[in-house]
């Protein structure tokens, strides 16, 4: 995951809004399973929140929301994940079409809905970029 946030230029790394409440109940869900220790969760917060700083926050709008109501019937997914997948696709329409844009999930479903809906998905626990 490191080398995709050092090869992309910081304004062209975006979330959602949604996606540090996200990480953070991940970490805490992680903590609490004895996956890992407080100091990790708290070292992971540590990161999350600098990283955060650098990336473009995008908001959930009433684009996104329809967006991912079309998406939870297109593509059968839960709320939460059309959210995630509706920002990306909406952010993406603000870039250029030559740039190369980058869902980054762990979740195969979501993964798989990503690609059908155009963009290149790309799980960090795989060693390579796409």
């Amino acid at each position: 995951m490191i080398q995709l946030f050092e090869s992309v230029e910081d304004h062209h790394k975006a979330i959602s809004a949604l996606a540090p409440l996200e990480v953070r109940s991940a970490i805490r869900r992680r903590q609490s399973n004895g996956d890992i220790s407080s100091a990790a969760a708290d070292q992971a917060f540590a990161v999350l929140s600098g990283e955060r700083r650098r990336l473009v926050e995008h908001p959930i709008t009433s684009q996104v929301l329809d967006e991912a109501s079309d998406l939870i019937d297109r593509q059968n997914l839960r709320a939460l994940d059309a959210l995630q997948l509706a920002t990306a696709l909406v952010a993406a329409q603000a870039f250029d079409a030559e740039d190369d844009v980058h869902f980054v999930v762990s979740d195969q479903k979501l993964m798989t809905a990503a690609i059908a809906e155009g963009l290149r998905g790309w799980d960090p626990s795989d060693e390579a970029l796409p």
